[in-house]
């Protein structure tokens, strides 16, 4: 990007610093026949010279020059995000309040609502500075942009959660205590801390040494809490996201209330299970499908006087009986009502299956987000007996009678 007064006396796109100095496409105050007057022996001895107010500084000058380059990598074969889809989560903004910024912004997340599917990857990674104004206010070091990402129980906080990889004892795994989006302990930690406690460049991550935890001075690069001895390139991976649900998160350095908020949110939506549960609904009617349409073709042969087979007479005895039973049951009696159970089954499913990750101590959570996904196709229903339209048709029909 480039902010400059452009002109068409020359092709701009194929200009670049080889065409400084006497390489230049044009000069200053350039003076010569520019229209190109035949010499003449009889006119007055004069070369017909013009002279343009040209300032190289104005025509074609660039004021500010913030070109960037970027590369698109393959992907890894090997990768989980092998054939999923990638979304980038960025950061925007620079160092200082609204004023000091302008036209700029304050920092924030780009985009700050990523919505995606079960199984989609995201890729987190964001750029800082190191050449900030250096009276611009902010928290750090001076100069320096930094952000981690640090998740949250909800939006409207801003302390972060507690995941309770601590709190692990007897030697047992390390699981946390809150539902976090990340796979593992390591990623979330990479998230938070940006890897500031290692030294991987000799190939073999080490400790850096760079962070001091008694220094509490906000311009020290050893103050580690402020995210102080970070590089201002970060590249947290690949991630691929297998839990559904809303993950709000903040950064820590720059999230400052009633200064500037830095806060995000991810969006996993659902579709294993309701694939699941969809698929099985599926399959159960084209086997019904499947049964009425062969007892149908033994009917159409026997009607016309083919032998019947002893595999086609099993089938016929084996249905029979299968209705015969079905008829005596709950089901047969009431289709409405079971059709109605099957659906708040197939619900309360759905609920308690992604409540399971949730990690909350409380025993009974997984079955109170189940009974609530019944209540909501339930409290839905009260409301249809009390539309007056959809009462008026029903009375026409034989469910009126």
């Amino acid at each position: 990007m480039r902010y400059n007064i452009s002109s068409a006396d020359y092709d701009g796109w194929t200009v670049n610093s080889l065409f400084n100095g006497d390489n230049a496409k044009v000069s200053t105050n350039p003076t010569r026949d520019f229209v190109g007057f035949s010499k003449d022996a009889g006119l007055l001895d004069s070369n017909f010279k013009l002279k343009l107010s040209v300032d190289t500084s104005r025509l074609g000058g660039t004021f500010e020059d913030r070109s960037h380059s970027f590369r698109i990598r393959r992907r890894s074969l090997s990768s989980s995000c092998k054939g999923a889809n990638i979304y980038n989560l960025n950061t925007k903004g620079r160092r200082g309040d609204i004023v000091q910024v302008f036209p700029s912004v304050p920092y924030d997340f780009v985009p700050k609502a990523l919505e995606l599917s079960e199984g989609d990857c995201v890729h987190f990674q964001w750029t800082g500075s190191d050449a900030n104004p250096v009276d611009n206010t902010g928290n750090g070091r001076r100069m320096t942009d930094r952000t981690n990402l640090v998740e949250m129980p909800a939006l409207n906080l801003n302390v972060p959660a507690r995941h309770g990889y601590a709190e692990v004892t007897g030697g047992g795994a390390a699981r946390p205590t809150f539902r976090t989006m990340f796979p593992d302990e390591a990623t979330v930690r990479r998230m938070a801390y940006l890897e500031q406690e290692l030294d991987c460049s000799s190939g073999e991550c080490l400790s850096s040494l760079a962070c001091n935890e008694d220094d509490d001075n906000d311009h020290s690069s050893a103050n580690c809490k402020l995210l102080n001895a970070a590089p201002a390139y970060f590249d947290g991976g690949l991630v691929r996201m297998d839990k559904p649900g809303q993950f709000p998160f903040i950064s820590t350095r720059n999230n400052a209330f009633g200064f500037g908020s830095q806060k995000g949110v991810i969006v996993v939506k659902a579709w294993r299970m309701l694939f699941i549960v969809g698929g099985s609904a599926a399959l159960v009617v084209l086997i019904v499908f499947a049964v009425l349409i062969t007892r149908w073709r033994i009917a159409v042969n026997a009607d016309w006087g083919k032998p019947e087979s002893s595999l086609a007479r099993s089938f016929l005895y084996s249905t029979n009986c299968c209705f015969l039973v079905m008829e005596k049951t709950f089901c047969s009696a009431y289709p409405f009502t079971s059709a109605l159970l099957l659906v708040c089954s197939a619900l309360f499913a759905v609920g308690y299956w992604q409540a399971l990750d949730d990690g909350d101590p409380a025993p009974f959570y997984p079955l109170a987000k189940g009974c609530g996904r019944v209540l909501d196709i339930l409290c839905n229903l009260i409301f249809l007996p009390v539309l007056r339209n959809l009462s008026s048709w029903l009375r026409t029909t034989p469910m009126g009678r």
